[in-house]
């Protein structure tokens, strides 16, 4: 081999043993930073444990409550901060009948956000809760355990119509008692696009309302909204 190929094969060398070092320097330091930091979580987390296995059997107990109820309301905020449409502000009786109006029926006439106002309020009575406790605890789309939907946010003529039906004795109900509403033709609408929450068509939720719940139509708002309720003695 020349000189000059021997000079070329040594720095080569040299380069391959520098970028070993630093190879070696570098996982290390990285190691070492991983373990510190995990040091720096374990460590809290066993005084922790030292310091509840201490507690009595009561204060561990209240100890283990009041970490589950945190860990519930962080399961139930991500819910509503990747857009579950849930909301969990405190709300008022008015704000929650005026989320129900705007989410069934925000649309449509004044009489028929009048006469689902009503039906909302009756079908609260009837279940012996607030408004709040039926619709808004917490607010969002309809769902087991919240029979009217109350997913969007009220608009100042919703909460004037809610606060309206909320202070009028129940001898000015427009609706006759009824507790439910239909839409008729947006629910087979919502079942043909197979909209999450709709599996029934319109005929299918009459067969069910009637036959299993005991419930009657007692009328019609223009071609599409029905309104229904409990079943009424025939004269």
């Amino acid at each position: 081999m020349s000189p000059g190929g021997r000079r070329r094969g040594k720095r080569l060398e040299r380069l391959r043993a520098d970028v070993e070092r630093g190879g070696h320097a570098f996982f290390t330091t990285v190691w070492s930073l991983a373990v510190w930091l995990l040091w720096l979580l374990v460590r809290p987390l066993g005084r922790a444990a030292t310091w509840f296995r201490g507690l009595p059997r009561r204060g561990q107990l209240v100890v283990g409550a009041g970490l589950l109820a945190f860990l519930a309301a962080g399961l139930l905020a991500f819910r509503t901060t990747h857009g579950g449409g849930v909301s969990f502000l405190p709300i008022s009786e008015e704000e929650a009948l005026a989320r129900v109006i705007h989410s069934e029926i925000g649309s449509g006439s004044a009489q028929q956000r009048l006469h689902v106002a009503w039906a909302t309020r009756n079908l609260a009575a009837e279940r012996g809760q607030s408004v709040v406790a039926m619709a808004c605890s917490p607010c969002g789309p309809q769902e087991l355990g919240r029979p009217v939907s109350s997913r969007q946010e009220a608009r100042e003529v919703d909460r004037q119509l809610a606060g309206a039906v909320l202070a009028a004795p129940a001898v000015l109900d427009p609706t006759g008692g009824a507790t439910h509403f239909i839409n008729r033709v947006l629910q087979d609408q919502l079942v043909a696009r197979q909209a999450p929450g709709y599996t029934r068509s319109y005929e299918r939720v009459r067969k069910l309302w009637s036959g299993s719940y005991g419930w009657e139509a007692y009328y019609r708002l223009g071609p599409d909204l029905e309104l229904w309720g409990p079943k009424r003695a025939r004269r």
